[in-house]
């Protein structure tokens, strides 16, 4: 069986995380409830997730613009901006794992 896989995009991925989304709103619904505590969580986080992923495809995409058109000082000052916006949100999203990491071992 020979498969191609297609290769996800930025609508896909977001698409699947709305859907996502839809779940927990649509189950609450049928149910005649509002969404949990953890649901409404989960829904929060989401929608953060996909601002972060079109934030991060937009500078992404301007940066291979600047690249394109030769701008290579204005392209590295972009990247670096991206880079550290995802750094923070590496610390930021992690922030509950920080405190275990100095009982950890590192060799």
């Amino acid at each position: 069986m020979n498969t191609i896989m297609k290769e996800l995009t930025e609508k896909d991925v977001i698409d699947a995380i709305n859907r996502g989304i839809a779940v927990f709103t649509e189950a609450a619904k049928e149910e005649g409830r509002e969404n949990t505590p953890w649901e409404k969580e989960q829904i929060e986080d989401s929608k953060m997730f996909i601002k972060k992923i079109k934030r991060n495809g937009h500078y992404f995409k301007h940066i291979v613009e600047l690249v394109e058109k030769n701008y290579i000082e204005e392209s590295i000052i972009l990247t670096v901006t991206l880079f550290e916006f995802l750094m923070r949100d590496l610390v930021k999203d992690n922030k509950n794992l920080w405190f275990y990491f100095p009982l950890m071992q590192f060799s």
